[in-house]
């Protein structure tokens, strides 16, 4: 990649200050100053007024604003105009959300099969295979497209659904006479759409991160790429580094039953098992659990159990019955009928109408709420609720717009229909659909303080004081773990005191949402920053405050005892980032840190040995080497190592009228990223072992 494009900000900047954002510009683009500017997303976008707010005081920022906002609007504009205008005719609403959903299941289908092939000649060409690095995996969808991970491409497919519900809100509710090319239909708008949700997608990352369009190549080509490019790729590996950490448990436990055996109870005991459809309908059969939907019962429970989520997957919703738990497991029934309903599906045909109603996979609600009711074992009036919680409705734009419809994979069409969206279902991450049934329940902003996340604040201590005081290392050292209260105006509450011989960390505990998008990324960067800043505070006050200092390590400080701030968050999202000296590190990686002097990088399974085989590495000797490394050991975490160093810059080149614009993409060296999982490691026979992270010393 061109490297001239782009800079690095030094390691301690946790990523931009306000000023950095919040331009002149900025504030009218955003709303919040006046008089406002129209985003170039939308129709009533004003060239005249962009230009205008380029002026004597304008600056960098304002200037990138600007440039963006000039290149996506017209460009937007021009494609209304000529591709997306009267692309559906005089095809009914119902149809083209019917349509929608079948195009978009169709591309899942066509993708997964894509993506089986490359697998399986990636295996024929390697003895070891990696599951992180198979998750990566590039391949090309189609002959024309670029190539893309699964990841990737689905996420695409899935995201473009709310701009085919906006257009099919334009259209008549009657369904028209008369023969419908639909395949023709179908590819037009999954070219046309897909450009409206990149033009969109490319203004959210300049307005909130921000990116910036820079000249390169030829004079008709420009590149889009971040302001901050090393901040950008450790997005992409603190998403990396939080799918191992949530896969490492169910992976080894799943080799383990498939190894040994297994006789755990799953959470419910009947599931779908017959899907057959009847005219543009389909008609559902329960039974009890096979075994493979067995295992995703338990492996989805133990996925969420492990995850950031836990204290809350079992808390009812404010004003309802429902909980993160038991929505999961609708999904996981949800599932069944999607593999029932497509997978094994020959015809990919999208010629008849009777081709889109079989893609579309509509399923009647009551017969769907009888389901839920009767595998699940709850009231029929919960289920009914479970239903609408997980439905999207087409005439909804805004929240469809700003959360997509993963967490909501039911599409309303008309006459009690409900179209499932197999990649949201089959494929969508149940962290992110959990985390966004919470936003909806009106917990996102609030969970630190919520009685989860006081649970959370204990949980995390109550880790730490096992992992310190179990650590042979630390053995003969002053060690302890506590908290205090405020007390008084002037004082100040701590979350978490930890003491390691003449160390002392004071830690800020935060419960956050992850972020998924550009403005989602945008505010918890803002969140850091007002974590750090109270950590940073709050040790002045400690240093200073004798009282304070007896009352956590019964003594006042001795000039021997260094006190380190240090802001603990629940996910790996801001990992070794920093802001006013402080530190920010992830829950799991500070109990790693002081557990045994040591982390598993990795593991290596055998098929038919249950026990996995562990590689270590060692993150310090003994305690004077544990007190000397202490300050680098907070602000850099060495299992993140391997993902950034994995990291690879390319480029996605699309062409739009006038000129080539080149995206930048972070992608995984999967070379790169295997390499560093297995070096030194004496593998005999390795065609019979996979790697994988290992169980909670990642």
């Amino acid at each position: 990649m061109d490297r001239d494009l782009m800079s690095s900000n030094p390691a301690e900047d946790i990523g931009y200050t306000r000023a950095d954002v919040e331009s002149r510009v900025f504030l009218r683009a955003t709303g919040r100053a006046s008089p406002a500017l129209v985003a170039p997303t939308n129709r009533k976008f004003d060239v005249d007024a962009w230009t205008a707010a380029l002026d004597e005081n304008t600056n960098a920022r304002d200037a990138d604003l600007v440039i963006g906002a000039l290149l996506i609007g017209p460009l937007k504009n021009q494609l209304q105009r000529d591709l997306i205008t009267g692309l559906f005719g005089t095809m009914s609403r119902p149809t083209v959300i019917r349509l929608a959903v079948a195009a978009a299941n169709r591309a899942v289908l066509l993708t997964q099969r894509a993506l089986r092939k490359a697998n399986t000649r990636d295996a024929a060409d390697n003895e070891v295979g990696d599951f992180m690095a198979l998750s990566q995996t590039k391949f090309k969808p189609s002959a024309t497209a670029p190539a893309l991970s699964f990841d990737d491409a689905n996420t695409a497919i899935i995201d473009t659904l709310p701009h085919w519900f906006a257009q099919a809100n334009g259209q008549s509710a009657d369904r028209s006479p008369g023969f419908t090319d639909y395949r023709r239909v179908a590819a037009k708008a999954e070219a046309a759409l897909s450009y409206e949700r990149l033009f969109r997608d490319i203004w959210q990352e300049i307005l909130w991160e921000p990116w910036q369009l820079r000249r390169r190549g030829a004079k008709n080509e420009l590149g889009l790429v971040p302001k901050n490019a090393s901040l950008q790729a450790k997005w992409r590996a603190w998403d990396w580094r939080d799918q191992m950490l949530l896969m490492q448990g169910p992976t080894l436990d799943q080799h383990f039953r498939a190894t040994v055996g297994t006789t755990e109870a799953a959470p419910f005991e009947k599931t779908i098992v017959k899907a057959r459809r009847s005219g543009n309908k389909t008609l559902i059969q329960t039974g009890p659990l096979t075994d493979r939907a067995r295992v995703d019962a338990l492996t989805r429970g133990e996925l969420l159990d492990n995850s950031y989520l836990a204290p809350f997957l079992n808390e009812a919703f404010p004003g309802s019955g429902l909980t993160v738990r038991l929505l999961e497991q609708a999904i996981v029934i949800l599932l069944e009928a999607c593999r029932l309903l497509l997978l094994d599906e020959k015809k990919v045909e999208l010629d008849r109408y009777h081709d889109v109603a079989r893609f579309a996979c509509a399923l009647d609600r009551s017969a769907l709420v009888e389901t839920l009711a009767e595998c699940l074992s709850i009231a029929a009036d919960l289920a009914s609720e479970l239903v609408t919680r997980l439905t999207s409705d087409p005439a909804e734009l805004g929240p469809l717009f700003d959360k997509g419809v993963w967490h909501r994979p039911l599409v309303f069409a008309d006459n009690d229909d409900l179209l499932l969206v197999a990649g949201a279902i089959l494929h969508g991450s149940p962290l992110r659909r959990a985390s966004l049934w919470l936003k909806d329940a009106g917990l996102g902003d609030r969970l630190s303080t919520t009685t989860q996340g006081l649970q959370f604040e204990a949980d995390v201590r109550a880790s730490v004081a096992a992992d310190l005081h179990a650590n042979p290392i630390f053995r003969g050292l002053e060690r302890k773990v506590t908290r205090l209260d405020r007390t008084g105006d002037a004082g100040e509450e701590v979350d978490m005191i930890i003491r390691v011989g003449n160390d002392v960390i004071l830690c800020e505990i935060k419960s956050f949402l992850c972020p998924s998008e550009a403005l989602d990324r945008h505010n918890y960067l803002d969140k850091l920053r007002g974590a750090c800043a109270q950590a940073s505070r709050k040790v002045a006050w400690f240093r200073s405050d004798g009282a304070a200092q007896v009352a956590a390590l019964g003594a006042d400080l001795s000039d021997d005892i260094a006190v380190h701030p240090l802001v603990v968050v629940n996910q790996s999202a801001g990992t070794s980032l920093q802001y006013d000296g402080v530190p920010v590190i992830d829950s799991n990686y500070l109990s790693l840190l002081l557990g045994d002097g040591s982390f598993v990088r990795g593991s290596i399974l055998r098929r038919g040995d249950p026990e996995p085989r562990l590689i270590r590495e060692p993150l310090y000797a003994d305690a004077a080497a544990f007190s000397e490394a202490l300050p680098i050991l907070l602000r850099e975490n060495p299992t993140m190592k391997r993902l950034e160093a994995a990291i690879q810059w390319g480029y996605q080149s699309i062409k739009v009228p006038g000129f080539i614009l080149h995206l930048a993409v972070p992608n995984m060296d999967v070379e790169t990223f295997k390499s560093r999982g297995i070096d030194g490691v004496d593998l005999e026979k390795p065609g019979a072992r996979s790697v994988v992270p290992a169980k909670r010393r990642l």
